[in-house]
């Protein structure tokens, strides 16, 4: 593949000379975990900038950082990277992603996105990338911001993840904007000046778990997993006005099935994940997730159980412990480490299934699951100015073994209780419902005696009276005085 820069045999004939060079000084031509190709070597092309000495770049293999040193576009329209590795070829570290945007610092519309790198060869210091999915404009004057270069972390040299957040990649900052123009005779020329950017100082990530439903089943829960990425800066930021985070979205399956609690609940070990999909999002802050809890209703409304949760996408660290309803350990790590400002990002689904006996337990949960975020810009005010950078960021990821008391449904769940009423309502319901079980009492009662009542009363109605009859006697006729004196 011809690399459209300009060069000379001279030049060329000068790589060659280095190489063989090279070899007999037991430097050896390696190509670090590249595989043959037609593109063009590393050295071929870094030797057609006749600036460009070798010797500057020296080898030091406690060096583990990534420097892009030039960057070169192909007649195909692809786009290529050269980096100063000083680790080299002993420790051959790869670059695995880069930060581009085609717009300059404080434009409105800046958007840089994260690409995957592709290495092509290497040689001692130096590397050559492709960036995979990038396609070079045809207009004469094209435009790179480089905002950031990562590789894979290095468990033992690399700073570990807080507790509860696991760091997939490692950034190092590059504030290059890079100016190629194509002149009438089709000749490439590149300039590059240095740029501002924003660092990302402990990114720790997780989400709070809502319940769905206050009611139903203890066993069977739907949930809302509001992802969250909190961190601080190394600016005096006054006002987070919006950002833009790169994730990762996956569908998960998880089961585990338990005896006598013999084995292991670690959540990698147990799930299986597909249907992998990017993201980029933008977030602003006068914008805000929100989550409609299913509940109930009694007395006509008197006693309402929908609870309605809000969270603003971008939050002060202070007002996202005292507010948003995370769990007690992500709120004592965002405190402990001094985190300044929290992007609620994202919300997804998860359905969880418990079931348990003596001697056995079965678990089942599937959904969405979000990991590797990246904080890829940040527009803020500082000392009254606003600024609209590129953020260097490692990527993260919520460690989902972390061990505590509100890691595990329901007890890490917001709005999980089994009743999903204050104890206050209770005092209401308890002596309400008294009542009208008394009242119920009293009807039910009722409804049994009526119909005999109603018989009774009906007998009593058609019963007649009995009349007394009088005999003729002494008691009908009056007693007639005798006359004279006739005895």
């Amino acid at each position: 593949m011809r690399v459209k820069n300009r060069f000379t045999s001279v030049a060329a004939a000068i790589a060659v000379i280095i190489s063989i060079f090279s070899l007999f000084a037991g430097g050896g031509a390696q190509f670090a975990s590249a595989a043959a190709s037609a593109y063009t070597n590393v050295m071929t092309d870094l030797t057609q900038d006749e600036s460009f000495n070798a010797a500057d770049y020296p080898g030091n293999v406690r060096d583990y950082g990534i420097n892009v040193i030039q960057l070169a576009e192909s007649t195909d329209g692809e786009l290529f990277i050269y980096t100063y590795q000083p680790s080299g070829q002993q420790v051959d570290l790869i670059a695995s992603t880069v930060s581009i945007a085609e717009q300059p610092n404080n434009a409105d519309d800046l958007n840089p996105e994260l690409y995957e790198l592709e290495l092509l060869n290497s040689y001692n210091v130096f590397y050559k990338y492709k960036v995979s999915g990038y396609k070079v404009s045809d207009g004469k004057e094209r435009f790179y911001n480089l905002i950031m270069i990562q590789r894979p972390y290095i468990s033992g040299v690399d700073a570990p993840g807080l507790d509860g957040s696991v760091t997939n990649r490692k950034a190092y900052a590059l504030g290059q904007y890079w100016y190629a123009t194509t002149d009438d005779g089709g000749a490439v020329n590149y300039r590059m000046v240095l740029v501002d950017y924003v660092e990302i100082i402990n990114p720790f990530t997780s989400r709070i778990r809502t319940n769905k439903s206050s009611t139903g089943s203890t066993s069977t829960r739907y949930f809302q997993d509001n992802y969250y990425i909190a961190f601080s800066t190394n600016r005096n930021i006054e006002k987070l006005l919006s950002a833009t985070v790169s994730y990762r979205t996956q569908d998960y399956f998880y089961k585990h099935n338990g005896i006598l609690g013999i084995g292991g609940t670690e959540f990698n070990e147990h799930a299986t994940f597909s249907n992998e999909r990017p993201n980029v999002k933008k977030v602003n802050a006068d914008e805000a997730a929100n989550l409609q809890q299913e509940g109930f209703e009694l007395f006509w409304g008197l006693i309402n159980n929908n609870k309605n949760f809000t969270w603003q996408r971008i939050q002060s660290a202070t007002d996202f412990v005292n507010n948003a309803g995370a769990s007690s350990s992500d709120n004592e790590i965002i405190q402990k480490q001094g985190l300044q400002w929290v992007l609620m990002f994202d919300e997804v689904s998860a359905y969880r299934y418990e079931a348990y006996s003596a001697v056995a337990s079965l678990v089942e949960e599937s959904g969405q699951i979000i990991d590797l975020v990246t904080v890829l810009r940040l527009e803020f005010v500082e000392n009254g100015i606003t600024y609209n950078l590129g953020a260097v960021s490692d990527t993260v990821s919520k460690d989902f073994d972390f061990k505590d008391d509100d890691n595990t449904p329901p007890s890490g769940c917001n709005g999980c209780n089994s009743g999903g009423l204050p104890w206050w309502a209770w005092l209401l319901i308890v002596p309400a419902l008294l009542v009208v079980f008394v009242l119920i009492a009293k009807l039910l009662v009722w409804l049994v005696t009526q119909p005999f009542k109603r018989r009774e009363a009906a007998a009593t109605s058609t019963r007649k009276p009995r009349k007394t009859k009088h005999t003729k006697g002494s008691t009908g006729k009056k007693r007639t005085k005798r006359k004279g004196g006739k005895k």
